[in-house]
Parts: structure tokens; sequence; C-alpha cells
């Protein structure tokens, strides 16, 4: 059937691109948990199981591309980011776990594009209020994104308060390894932030895009604090200065508050803190509406 379906589909593409030479994508209905077997779903398209099967036999379609509504959303965009394949979402979530997923499949996986249901009916609506200002933000820095892929400089983490092993992530990017934690309830040592441990909403979703500059890292996060490693393990990497500021639409930035103290200390455990390799200094995005900031780290 994939066969069949794939080659059908190649001839149809390449009578349309002799009229009109645009890029085809063809959307995937993945395989959900309660199928069992092919003929629960529509099997024979472009599942991740058949992409070499689609590839071999239909070379002018120029993206596979999934429809992803299940929870683990950086699995399953994986699965597609081979052999090739540009990754392009043409149906996923809105609301914050959208804003979640658009800023993974950009700033970890190099996407050209993700696409939220019906959101042109729905963007006003207050639940999409978060995801509505993230692609505000991302827009406005869309040259520097860009930049960013095509030169390997980019990366994020997806965090998700239902998933035990998803609420903590660590990423590398130049010499450092950034440790992303969803925003928890807990607190630890007389109301000081906690870093590691504590509650979940399981409905939280956060997110962090970090950007490799020079001189300087660029974040934009929800929902998330940021510590950070040496990359080679050795020392402590310490933030030497912490800008808020903000981005028009012509990708200017526009430098606000220098944070400090109380504003980058999230831990106050310092002993333990050393131990564990940390200066107990970070990034806090402690809110779902999304913010960047810009640091300059020292090592030492």
């Amino acid at each position: 059937m994939a066969w069949h379906y794939a080659a059908y589909m190649d001839r149809i593409t390449e009578a349309g691109k002799k009229e009109c030479d645009l890029p085809v994508f063809v959307n995937a209905w993945i395989v959900q948990p309660e199928d069992t077997r092919p003929g629960n779903y529509p099997s024979g398209g472009p599942q991740a199981q058949n992409h070499d099967i689609w590839r071999a036999a239909a070379p002018h379609i120029d993206i596979l591309s999934p429809d992803i509504y299940l929870n683990d959303f950086p699995a399953i965009l994986r699965l597609y980011s081979r052999s090739g394949n540009p990754v392009f979402i043409p149906e996923s979530r809105s609301g914050q776990n959208g804003a979640a997923n658009a800023a993974y499949a950009i700033g970890a996986m190099g996407a050209i594009g993700y696409s939220p249901f019906g959101f042109e009916r729905s963007c006003d609506q207050e639940v999409n209020g978060s995801f509505r200002q993230f692609y505000q933000k991302a827009g406005c820095i869309a040259d520097t994104i860009l930049a960013a892929q095509a030169e390997g400089r980019i990366t994020a983490a997806w965090l998700k308060g239902s998933d035990p092993m998803k609420v903590k992530d660590t990423i590398p990017l130049g010499d450092v390894r950034i440790v992303c934690e969803l925003v928890s309830s807990g607190m630890r040592n007389g109301g000081a932030p906690q870093l590691t441990g504590g509650t979940y909403n399981p409905d939280a979703s956060g997110y962090v895009i970090a950007i490799r500059q020079s001189g300087n890292y660029l974040f934009l996060g929800s929902n998330v604090r940021v510590t950070f490693l040496p990359g080679d393990g050795k020392g402590y990497v310490g933030l030497a200065k912490v800008t808020e500021g903000d981005f028009d639409v012509q990708g200017r930035w526009h430098e606000g508050r220098w944070l400090n103290g109380d504003e980058i200390q999230l831990r106050y455990d310092l002993l333990y803190a050393v131990d564990e390799g940390f200066s107990g200094q970070g990034l806090n995005f402690g809110r779902p509406e999304p913010s960047f900031l810009k640091v300059e780290l020292f090592r030492y």
C-alpha cells in the first residue's frame, strides 16, 4: 500500500510541478496508541515506518510531514527528521503546549514551519495568549533564528509536567551545558526557589530556545529555570551580565533592566550546589508568558 500510494502521489506531484514548481508536502496521520494493526489508522501513508518506501517511490515530494497530537512531541518529531526530510509540522496543538512544541521544533530540530490546527479561528482566545506571544517574539528574531539554524548555534528544551522524565533536560551549546527545569510548585530552604525535585502541575509545559551569539547567549523562554554547567566538566560557570529586553518588528534589540541578586540567584544552598557543579546562579522564566534574556557567562 505504501509503495503504490507514494507512486501515485508522485505522479500527481510531478505533473503539478510542471505547471507550478512549488514545494510539496504530504500529511501523515501517525499511528495512535490505540491502533493495534494497519487498518486501524490510514496505513500506507507516510508514517515513520514507511519513510524509506515513500522517499524511494515519490522523489518529487519534498517533505513528509506528521500531524502530531500525542504527548511525546519530541520523540515523534525525531522519527521524521531523517533521510534528508525537512522538518515541517502542518498540524498540531496550540495553547501553551503548542508553544512548547513550536519552540522545540524550531530550536532543536531546525523546523521550517509549525501550524497549530484551527488557529485562525481561535488566536484571540485566552488559552492561546502565550502561543500568540511566542509567535510574535519568535517572528521578531526570525533572521537571527534562521542564521543560527544554518550555523548550528541554536538549540531548545521541551518540558512537560505530566511526565517525570520530561521535567528536566540538559542541552549542550558551545562550551556549556544548559540545564533546563520546569518551574515547580515546590520550595526549599525556607522559601528559596527550588531547582530540583518538588511537585509539578501535570498540565504545565515549558520551553526555552537558546542561541549562541558573539559574546553572549540569547534565550527565549517560558515556565523554565535555566542553569549552566561547563561543557568539559571543569570549574564552574557564572553569570557576568543578565539583561532583560525585547525586539521590535525590525529585529532590533531594546535593552531593559540588568538583573542581579535574588533575580539570578536560583539556589542558596551553595555548598550543595557547588558539589553538583553549579554556581547557584541562573535564569528564571517563571511565567507562561515568554520573555527574552541575554546573558554573558564566565568560567572560573
